[in-house]
């Protein structure tokens, strides 16, 4: 039986990350052949995406004279078989526009999506049960971000996006992640609700958390395939989503408190299935 209960925009914290869409920039099709989509500039950005073991920098653009930090992430990139392009100031401006880039930036391929039959077979860290995340209308970038984040740290397996009304894999996702969409694998679906549903056959429970649900999170078991499903910052889970999810649950609140934002309730829900599963206190 389906336990249902009926259906918020968070303050992101710490700096934002710089970046800039690079459709159009014809600097930009000639440094990812073509294929870029977003461009992160600024030292400690494209410093941390030069980090990830699987990097997804296409090409680095660095203006003349760089200095010497600029020199080592061009070393750093060209160690990593990336392109690296020197442009004057005036080059990069032209391409960035005025914007603080600090003398570089780097351009981003479109990311590579998986397909939703990779993340149903794939097992959760340690031989664990499949663990998914599934993000519904979450339109901040920084959200999904963390979300992604969250999820690898704490033992998902994958995670779903719609492919309307929600934000994709961009460089501001990516670098909020800190290299976490290099690992978890991450599906875009055209119906969210179908692909719970076609999830729910292959032997996966639906949990969907809700202020309004009456059931507290720790009260449903989470041990098995388990899909989390979590809502956007304006106006949760829509109903069609709701209607799949086995069931509607909710972190209790003080009184008059409100609501938590989609990346932090997304966090507690996923440390609440690690630690049913063994992987915390």
């Amino acid at each position: 039986m389906k336990s249902k209960q009926a259906a918020p925009r968070p303050a992101a914290t710490g700096p934002r990350p710089r970046t800039r869409p690079a459709s159009g920039s014809a600097a930009a099709d000639r440094a990812a052949g073509g294929a870029a989509t977003d461009v992160v500039y600024g030292v400690h950005a494209v410093a941390a995406l030069l980090a990830g073991e699987a990097s997804p920098v296409a090409a680095l653009w660095v203006q003349q004279e760089p200095s010497s930090r600029l020199l080592e992430l061009m070393a750093q990139a060209r160690q990593r078989g990336i392109a690296v392009q020197t442009l004057s100031r005036r080059q990069l401006q032209q391409q960035l526009g005025e914007v603080p880039h600090q003398g570089i930036a780097a351009a981003l391929p479109p990311f590579a999506y998986a397909e939703l039959a990779a993340l149903q077979a794939a097992a959760a860290p340690k031989g664990a049960a499949p663990l998914l995340v599934a993000l519904d209308q979450v339109q901040d970038p920084h959200n999904v971000g963390s979300l992604v984040r969250s999820a690898y740290f704490l033992g998902a397996s994958g995670l779903l996006l719609p492919q309307d009304r929600a934000c994709a894999v961009t460089a501001a996702v990516q670098k909020t992640a800190a290299g976490a969409c290099t690992h978890l694998p991450i599906a875009k679906v055209v119906n969210l609700a179908r692909a719970l549903q076609h999830l729910q056959q292959g032997g996966f429970t639906v949990v969907g958390s809700m202020p309004a649900g009456t059931t507290p999170l720790w009260e449903v078991d989470l041990v098995g395939p388990t899909v989390w499903g979590v809502g956007g910052e304006a106006k949760g889970i829509r109903p069609l989503v709701q209607r799949q999810c086995d069931h509607l649950v909710t972190i209790p609140m003080p009184s008059g408190y409100g609501s938590l934002g989609a990346a932090a309730a997304g966090a507690i829900c996923l440390y609440e299935s690690a630690r049913q599963r063994g992987g915390g206190p």
